[in-house]
């Protein structure tokens, strides 16, 4: 027998229809960032604003204008606008066969070679060693009290 209706409550993951458990970020992506915690602000704003950067960057047609983009925009970036740039920039390096004009942008080993890449790749792997820290530190937070003493006692 599983659980009746009810998906769940603040920061709690929420059950899907066919009974699997969603984490908590999934309902934070959806119904434009409302979600049920005290964050909402916050998080509707962060929302918001990378979902604002992700339109600006899906709509660039020539890299070297993209490129300046994301120079000027870089330090608002989060793991989403910066898949979202690694892929449009992807897409625009690409020769593209339908257009007589090939030239978008650097040719690929150049793009690789070029400051503004490389400044986002280093942003990246800032970001993401900051993300890694903040996880180890949340679960550091949580078990604090309970360290690797062992519980040798009773069962239930």
């Amino acid at each position: 027998g599983g659980g009746g209706g009810g998906g769940g409550g603040g920061g709690r993951p929420s059950q899907s229809q066919d009974g699997g458990v969603r984490p908590s970020w999934y309902n934070n992506n959806r119904g434009g960032g409302r979600n049920r915690d005290n964050r909402m602000d916050a998080d509707s704003r962060t929302n918001s604003r990378s979902r604002g950067l992700n339109k600006e960057l899906s709509s660039f047609e020539e890299l070297p204008h993209m490129l300046e983009y994301i120079e000027d925009n870089m330090d608002k970036f989060n793991a989403i606008n910066f898949s979202t740039a690694i892929h449009r920039m992807g897409k625009l390096n690409k020769p593209n066969k339908k257009r007589a004009d090939r030239s978008r942008g650097p040719p690929t080993n150049q793009l690789f070679q070029h400051p503004t890449f490389l400044r986002m790749l280093q942003r990246v792997e800032e970001a993401l060693r900051l993300e890694d820290e903040q996880e180890i530190g949340s679960d550091a937070g949580s078990s604090s009290s309970s360290d690797s003493s062992g519980s040798s006692g009773g069962g239930g």
